[in-house]
């Protein structure tokens, strides 16, 4: 080893070109294990992907950029990934809107030396068109007269608890079916296109001081706008308001 660390000195000492070409040498050495190790190419250092806005049913191309533009490694896949597939999907590289909302979208390339790259997490707003819009609209207009809230339910609850109230010998005595933890036990309502029906009862005394069960039902004629007034009262099977409605 000593002898060729020797020849390599005296060879450096004889002249200019000798020095040149130990340079030359040791520079193409330098290079082959750059290129080997995957150091000196030009690779992949950002993908950046450009925000997506579209309406359900429609698709758009995915953009995005790679940086730098020159690169000397071959792009071996691209991978584009949606985190909420239930509002977007990928189609032939393209994105295509499902349901309204928002999710993101990354794009994963992978070069011929293995190196993986990905890009920023782009926005995918998916918005309704107009006429989704309002069919949407029309579909929860319908949900809502023919469904009671619990706020609602609450509402029609102590307006049917006022009107019997009214009508009781002794109304300070009157006790409603329901508690606390289940205020709605024992009262009957239902809902169809705005008109509630109620069907419950009430203890209360009569003029005699007799405490008694008395059964009730009140048909309630609502607007869109959760306001309503009976139109229909029956109490022990007398009506006193109103035809019933079916």
């Amino acid at each position: 080893m000593g002898k060729i660390i020797g020849k390599i000195k005296a060879f450096w000492k004889k002249g200019k070109w000798q020095k040149f070409v130990v340079i030359i040498v040791c520079l193409y050495i330098l290079g082959a294990i750059g290129n080997a190790t995957g150091v000196l190419y030009a690779r992949i250092h950002e993908i950046e992907v450009e925000d997506i806005t579209l309406t359900s049913g429609e698709s758009k191309e995915i953009n995005y950029t790679i940086s730098p533009d020159e690169y000397d490694v071959e792009i071996v896949s691209t991978e584009f990934k949606v985190e909420n597939e239930e509002i977007a999907k990928i189609e032939n590289n393209t994105v295509v809107g499902l349901t309204e909302g928002e999710t993101k979208i990354q794009v994963i390339i992978t070069d011929n030396h293995d190196n993986i790259i990905e890009s920023n997490k782009a926005k995918i707003t998916v918005n309704l068109s107009e006429e989704q819009l309002k069919a949407k609209e029309e579909a929860e207009l319908e949900e809502k007269r023919n469904t009671i809230s619990n706020t609602e339910a609450l509402q029609i609850k102590d307006y049917c608890e006022q009107i019997i109230n009214d009508i009781l010998k002794s109304p300070s005595s009157a006790e409603y079916p329901g508690s606390f933890l289940n205020p709605f036990e024992n009262w009957n309502m239902m809902k169809k296109n705005n008109l509630v029906t109620v069907a419950s009862y009430v203890d209360a005394q009569n003029s005699f001081g007799a405490t008694l069960r008395s059964q009730f039902v009140i048909q309630i004629q609502m607007d869109d706008e959760g306001n309503g007034s009976a139109t229909y009262v029956q109490f022990d099977e007398q009506v006193l308001m109103g035809s019933y409605v079916e």
